[in-house]
């Protein structure tokens, strides 16, 4: 059977048509899912040493959350996070006295600390990626962003301290691998009695979940951390 020259430029013409459609889709696909990957709480895979403990990365993760800000393509920030909560600082008392063989002594004291530190603030380790230098003004009084701790019933917190760390620190970068040479890395500090007295006022009590937020003119990212069965 054979096929006159203009049988076979149709042909052609239709098969063309389908693989742009084809690659059309691809792309349509590949920019959703994209787009969606940077959506708040989504499942975290960090690269992490290979000395990493996996029963300390599966508690390290599990109180880690991560949001973005985007304005069309352009990614304005991307905010990672880790609620030092007591569960969390269990796991990392366990992973340093593995790391660094401490006496039995010195375990105990560092639990203490810790101990002592839940007691007395809501912490959170927080790294942050922004495109722009005079964006990285986290710590700043004049910051271009606003950090609050709000609970699930609607009691606010503004931070006590804002800590720049360094973020080449190679301890920091076992136990919290998301820290890259592009984000910057802060100790954000809640006071828990503040916490208490100014909820009370408000009538906010609350302790079933917790969502830090980190707001500006460029957007708003939100991480929140389901406290629930938490001792």
């Amino acid at each position: 059977m054979k096929f006159r020259p203009q049988e076979i430029q149709y042909v052609a013409v239709i098969v063309l048509q389908f693989m742009i459609i084809g690659c059309l889709a691809a792309i349509g696909t590949t920019v959703t899912v994209g787009c969606q990957d940077g959506k708040k709480d989504r499942p975290k895979q960090y690269a992490a040493d290979s000395r990493f403990n996996p029963e300390y990365r599966a508690v390290f993760e599990g109180w880690t959350k991560e949001d973005r800000i985007y304005k069309g393509f352009d990614c304005k920030l991307i905010a990672a996070a880790t609620y030092k909560s007591m569960p969390f600082r269990k796991a990392y008392v366990k992973e340093y006295n593995k790391l660094y063989r401490l006496s039995e002594a010195e375990a105990e004291k560092l639990l203490r600390d810790q101990e002592d530190a839940a007691a007395t603030y809501d912490e959170f380790f927080l790294a942050a990626y922004v495109p722009e230098k005079n964006w990285d003004d986290f710590s700043d009084k004049k910051s271009i962003w606003k950090i609050v701790l709000t609970n699930g019933a609607g009691g606010r917190r503004a931070p006590v301290e804002i800590r720049k760390l360094e973020r080449n620190n190679v301890v920091l970068k076992h136990f919290f691998p998301y820290v890259t040479p592009w984000k910057s890395v802060y100790l954000l500090r809640f006071p828990v009695q503040q916490n208490k007295t100014e909820e009370s006022r408000e009538g906010a009590a609350d302790t079933a979940s917790l969502t830090l937020s980190v707001s500006s003119v460029l957007g708003s990212a939100e991480m929140t951390w389901d406290l629930t069965g938490l001792e």
